[in-house]
C-alpha cells in the first residue's frame, strides 16, 4: 500500500491506523518496515491510507523521468547514467545521461517531442514478467536491451513501457501514472557538463505548473523593482548591471585613490615615531583598514625603511580596529595591548576585531604599545 524508498524515488507517506508513517523501507530480504510515530497492535486489522498529494507528485515525476530517459536514447543516442528526484515539490528532478552535451535548441527539440507525446495521450503501461522465456520474447516483440531477469531473490521483472518508445523500455518497481496526459506537461530547465556525464534538469505536473506560477510572480516583482513593464525586464536589468559594473569599477578606483591619500598622511606622520594611532572618524571597515596598512607597510619597504621599529593602530566610528607592529611585538604584546583598549580580536601578521568600549582607553594601550616596540625593536 505504502511504497517503500528505492529506485531513486522516495517513500510513501501515510497512515497506519492512527499512527503517522513517515518512512518505508524494503531490506534486501524482502521484509518492509515502517517508521510510526506511535505502537500499533500486532496482527491487528487497521486502515492503511496513503498521502496521495505526495505520491501523484512523486508518480508524475518518475513516470517523468522515464520518458526523458527514453526520448534522451532515442533522439540523441545518450544512454542513462542515474537521476534524481526529491519529495520538495520546489525541487527539479535531475538526469545524469553518457553524452557530451546539448545545445539549446536541443533542448528546446527534447522539450517540443516530449509535450507532443503528452498531448497524443500515450499510454504509460507496467507490465509483470514472471519468467526468463516472458523476458525473451518481450525484448524480442519491442527490441529492447538490459532487462533484467525475475530471480527467487527480487521476484518477477516490472518494466514500465511508453507507447511509441517500447524499444527504450527499461525495469522499474517505483509509482507512475497510466497515461502520459497525466504529466500534463514536461518542461527542461536546462542542462550541463559534469564529471559524471551530461545533467538534464526538468519537472513536470503540478510541480511545473508551480514553477511557472512563481516565475511569474518574480518576473512581476522584478519588473515592479526595476520601474517597467515584464517584457522590458531583460533589457532593463541587463542594463542595471552594466551600471552597477561601471559604478563598481569606478568606487574601486576611488577607493585607491583614498588609500593612498591616507598611505601617503600614515607614512609621514610615521617619521620619528615608534608606534603611532590614527582614528577614522567614518565607516572605514576592518577590511579597509588592513588593506592601508599593507599598502603602508609596502611603501615604506620602497623607501628603504622596511617594517621594522614601526607599530601602527587603526580605528574607525564603525567599532573596528587593526593592530599592526613586527611579529616580536605582536606575538609577546598583542593581546596586552589589544585587551588595554577593550578591543576584541585577534589574527596572524596583524590584529584585527571590534572595538568593544570605544576609543578612551587607546592611549593607554598606546603607553604599553610604545614601551614594547622600544623593548623588542631597534630604530
Amino acid at each position: 500500500m505504502l511504497y517503500p524508498e528505492g529506485g531513486g524515488q522516495p517513500t510513501d507517506t501515510g497512515m497506519v491506523g492512527k499512527a503517522k508513517c513517515s518512512f518505508v523501507t524494503k531490506t534486501a530480504a524482502g521484509h518492509v518496515f515502517h517508521r510510526l510515530d506511535q505502537p500499533v497492535q500486532p496482527s491487528s486489522e487497521v486502515l492503511v491510507k496513503v498521502d496521495w498529494e505526495r505520491r501523484y507528485d512523486l508518480m508524475q515525476q518518475h513516470s517523468a523521468s522515464h520518458l526523458v530517459q527514453y526520448i534522451l536514447e532515442d533522439m540523441h543516442q545518450a544512454r542513462y547514467v542515474s537521476w534524481r528526484l526529491t519529495a520538495d515539490t520546489t525541487e527539479r528532478v535531475t538526469m545524469t545521461v553518457a553524452h557530451a552535451g546539448l545545445t539549446k535548441a536541443e533542448l528546446r527539440a527534447v522539450d517540443r517531442r516530449m509535450n507532443e507525446l503528452i498531448r497524443a495521450r500515450r499510454a504509460c503501461i507496467t507490465r509483470i514478467l514472471h519468467t526468463k522465456d516472458e523476458v525473451d520474447a518481450y525484448m524480442q516483440r519491442t527490441g529492447c536491451k538490459n532487462i533484467p531477469y525475475p530471480s527467487k531473490k527480487k521476484g518477477p521483472t516490472r518494466v514500465v513501457e511508453i507507447e511509441g518508445l517500447e524499444q527504450w523500455t527499461q525495469g522499474c518497481g517505483g509509482t507512475h501514472v497510466t497515461n502520459l496526459s497525466e504529466l500534463q506537461l514536461v518542461k527542461v530547465l536546462g542542462g550541463s557538463v559534469t564529471k559524471f556525464g551530461y545533467r538534464v534538469d526538468f519537472v513536470s505536473g503540478d510541480r511545473a505548473i508551480e514553477l511557472l506560477a512563481r516565475r511569474c510572480d518574480e518576473r512581476a516583482q522584478v519588473a515592479a523593482a526595476l520601474g517597467c513593464s515584464e517584457a522590458q525586464v531583460v533589457p532593463k536589468a541587463a542594463k542595471a548591471h552594466k551600471e552597477n559594473r561601471e559604478l563598481a569599477a569606478s568606487l574601486a578606483k576611488m577607493e585607491a585613490a583614498l588609500h593612498e591619500v591616507h598611505t601617503d598622511r600614515l607614512v609621514e606622520a610615521a617619521r620619528g615615531e615608534r608606534a603611532l594611532w590614527h582614528h577614522f572618524d567614518g565607516p572605514m571597515s576592518g577590511q579597509w583598514m588592513a588593506q592601508l596598512v599593507d599598502l603602508f607597510v609596502q611603501r615604506r619597504e620602497k623607501q628603504g625603511d622596511g617594517d621594522e621599529g614601526r607599530a601602527l593602530l587603526l580605528t574607525s566610528s564603525l567599532g573596528q580596529f587593526v593592530l599592526y607592529a613586527p611579529a616580536v611585538v605582536l606575538k609577546a604584546h598583542g593581546r596586552a595591548v589589544v585587551k588595554a583598549f577593550g578591543g576584541r580580536g585577534g589574527g596572524r601578521g596583524k590584529m584585527h576585531g571590534r572595538l568593544a568600549e570605544g576609543v578612551g582607553r587607546v592611549p593607554e594601550a598606546m603607553a604599553i604599545l610604545t614601551a614594547a616596540m622600544e623593548k623588542e625593536t631597534k630604530g
